[in-house]
């Protein structure tokens, strides 16, 4: 039994005889296929070595899913029964995996068409844990159900996309190892040239300086020479993509918009206002200017309605993250959380701050606070994915902070991580400096954020060109 097939056991297929004419060819009944005749000798000399696939259909003959010459070749010699293995009714998604295990048991199968097909199988079950309300499926689960490890599957999917953008750089490449070495010398300009090549004469002016003096200038990207002024617009073009996952307006009218259209993420990322009269409270907190807050009269109101809107659009299974201070609103946070129909343990994630001297303004009877806290929520019977990872992130506070409560890039690379894979569709409510959502690019998410101001947005701005070199 091959990898895969161990991967496929949870679909329980059982093994049957079924007469040939029980079968049903369905699409592939317009396929020719070539040396039968050399297979049905094969057949006859060593027995069918690979059972049919099919999919029991009520009311309705077997629907074939793979082994399709195989079959054709016992129809050849004529024989009226044939060993099957037999699915019950399958999704798309399945059946796809499937077709995958028996093509592998092809010799001749490409290793470029194995990438492509897992890559499209993942794309297909997080598609599918949305429109089905379902959790988002982590790459282990994707890789369990394919037979493979999970960094396996990981390259594949990176090599997947390189291949989608770069077709000639695989021809007549056979190996796994020569399709990723030609690929890595273009993973540098998998942006830039691209999109330079899409690019319009005149799609960016550039000041008559700047143009004269990069006319003709050439830069190296590992083996590739691009010229400077292509490598600007380039870039150019990139952030202004990027600029618009960053919603300049009122929260809550956003997520009502997103209600209405029944969208569904898979993690929502909430720091909102806290309810503590900030500048009080941090007296040395930076760029205050634009901070909102929230009278503590009002936060009761204002906390359950953020969390109504978390909880409408995650799915069936999703996780949501909110921020919170821990010695006002711990009880309340729990309370409203669970009434809305959220689960939690009660027991905060921690940030500590290794190069923190702390908040403190009272050293003489209280110490100094080096940490923030969040607050893990649960829909349904979400999975993390990362399994029993420790409830603490220490990661260095930002040192100049463009937004009073502004949070490290890197500290929410490992919590993203933490709770979804690759892939899944992220929402930051209060994105501030955008740092949740330079993360979530960074790591290959899916991500909205939302502020209501738009010097947050220029912050933002800042913080890509820093981590996306643009």
């Amino acid at each position: 039994m091959s990898d895969l097939e161990k991967g496929l056991s949870f679909l329980d297929p059982i093994t049957k005889t079924l007469k040939v004419d029980e079968i049903d060819f369905g699409e592939r009944s317009r396929i020719e296929y070539t040396g039968i005749e050399e297979l049905a000798k094969d057949i006859k000399a060593n027995g069918l070595i690979n059972d049919i696939c099919v999919m029991g259909r009520p009311g309705k003959p077997y629907l074939l899913l793979a082994g399709g010459r195989r079959l054709t070749a016992i129809k050849f010699l004529k024989r009226t029964s044939v060993r099957c293995k037999v699915y019950p009714t399958l999704t798309d998604v399945q059946v796809m995996i499937v077709e995958l295990s028996e093509n592998l048991h092809r010799q001749d199968l490409e290793p470029v068409v194995v990438i492509k097909q897992r890559a499209k199988i993942a794309k297909l079950m997080h598609k599918n844990s949305l429109e089905n309300k379902e959790k988002a499926p982590t790459l282990f689960d994707i890789s369990k159900s394919l037979g493979i490890d999970k960094a396996t599957l990981s390259r594949d999917l990176k090599l997947s996309g390189l291949i989608e953008q770069y077709p000639d750089a695989i021809k007549n490449v056979k190996s796994r190892k020569d399709i990723a070495k030609n690929l890595q010398k273009l993973e540098q300009e998998e942006i830039i040239r691209e999109i330079a090549k899409r690019q319009k004469k005149d799609d960016i002016e550039l000041a008559t300086t700047s143009k004269t003096k990069d006319k003709g200038k050439k830069e190296s990207h590992g083996d590739v020479e691009v010229d400077a002024e292509d490598i600007r617009k380039a870039k150019h073009e990139r952030l202004q993509i990027l600029l618009k996952k960053f919603y300049v307006g009122d929260t809550f009218e956003v997520c009502e918009k997103l209600v209405q259209k029944e969208a569904k993420v898979h993690l929502v990322e909430i720091d909102p206002p806290y309810g503590i009269d900030y500048t009080k409270v941090k007296r040395s907190a930076e760029n205050t200017e634009t901070y909102n807050e929230i009278p503590l009269s009002e936060y009761p109101a204002f906390l359950k309605r953020t969390l109504k809107y978390a909880y409408d659009l995650l799915p069936d299974d999703g996780w949501a993250i909110c921020w919170y201070a821990i010695n006002l609103s711990h009880d309340l946070l729990i309370n409203t959380a669970k009434e809305i129909g959220f689960t939690t343990t009660g027991i905060p994630c921690i940030w500590t701050k290794p190069n923190s001297t702390g908040q403190n303004n009272q050293p003489k009877i209280n110490h100094s606070n080096v940490y923030e806290v969040f607050l893990v929520l649960r829909k349904g019977k979400a999975y993390l994915n990362r399994n029993g990872r420790v409830n603490e992130y220490r990661y260095p506070n930002v040192k100049s902070k463009s937004h009073a409560t502004e949070k490290p890039v890197e500290l929410y690379e490992d919590i993203f991580d933490t709770f979804v894979s690759q892939g899944s569709h992220i929402l930051s409510m209060f994105a501030g400096s955008g740092s949740p959502i330079v993360a979530a690019i960074k790591k290959g998410y899916q991500v909205l954020g939302i502020d209501s101001h738009e010097a947050h947005k220029v912050s933002y701005e800042g913080l890509i060109r820093k981590h996306l070199q643009l």
